[in-house]
């Protein structure tokens, strides 16, 4: 079922704030577009960085929230998040990076159906389908401060998972989370929140902020570019960013004068 939309003015009260929503356009034309997204049944549902703070806000476990910030920083699916390790992070890079099992993808896949070879079988005649790797880097530096904090307490081992809990325990944290939210008079746009809308969140935040498709798609971990396309869809709605169309026409004198500040800059290189 597609979650129900709510109306702009709940965001409004209970999630981002009246001064940000009137003051800043450009959340005001993000909002707009993630709200015709969501009337069609085959685009990404997806939070607003705002809502996104106001969620993680509402969540006061540092465990549980540590685990939706990484989502929301890597767009990792929610069985990649949990097996990482703290030997798949690197901090003292700049800036700190994390490699993800690619789950959907594997490595040497099994072609056809030869009866007596199974994958990872001893002897010879194995064939090993390991996952693909992708390096994310968490732009973040705070994000990636708290999780460097967070690992120094809760892991005593490098090559444990981060977060030892099953895919059902980390959903059950999430509602409750919710339900905190809920209780705080939080309305969030999207009347259903899963772990998987943080990688939606992600790719979306990525190509507002101008990454190349292809790059999205390699952080994403997507094998087939038509998976990185669903978000791309998206701005097919955008109607020019809402800034009434795209202005093919100059004022002649605004023109003229660029025109010579560039004439005027190439003479000084050639002198």
């Amino acid at each position: 079922m597609r979650p129900a939309l709510l109306q702009n003015s709940q965001i409004l009260r209970s999630a981002i704030g009246g001064d940000l929503l009137a003051g800043d356009d450009r959340y005001v034309r993000a909002l707009t577009l993630r709200n015709r997204a969501a009337l069609h049944g085959d685009l990404p549902y997806y939070l607003l960085p705002p809502e996104i703070a106001v969620l993680l806000s509402c969540c006061h476990d540092l465990e549980k929230r540590t685990l939706f910030e990484f989502l929301w920083n890597t767009g990792a699916r929610i069985n990649e998040a949990l097996a990482v390790r703290p030997a798949d992070v690197e901090f003292d890079a700049a800036p700190a990076f994390v490699t993800l099992r690619t789950l959907k993808q594997r490595l040497n896949p099994r072609v056809g159906r030869p009866p007596a070879l199974k994958l990872n079988a001893p002897g010879p005649t194995a064939r090993t389908a390991s996952p693909v790797k992708r390096t994310v880097a968490l732009e973040d530096g705070p994000f990636a401060a708290r999780l460097r904090d967070h690992i120094h307490t809760f892991t005593e081992h490098k090559t444990k998972p981060i977060w030892p809990v099953t895919d059902d325990t980390a959903r059950n944290w999430l509602k409750k989370v919710l339900r905190e939210a809920d209780r705080q008079g939080v309305r969030f746009s999207l009347a259903r929140v899963t772990p998987h809308i943080f990688r939606h969140s992600f790719a979306m935040h990525l190509l507002f902020h101008g990454v190349a498709p292809q790059t999205l798609q390699a952080l994403m971990g997507h094998k087939d570019f038509k998976s990185t396309q669903v978000y791309l869809k998206v701005f097919s709605l955008d109607t020019a960013s809402g800034r009434g169309g795209v202005p093919f026409s100059m004022d002649v004198g605004v023109s003229a004068e660029m025109l010579q500040l560039v004439a005027n800059g190439a003479k000084k290189v050639s002198d």
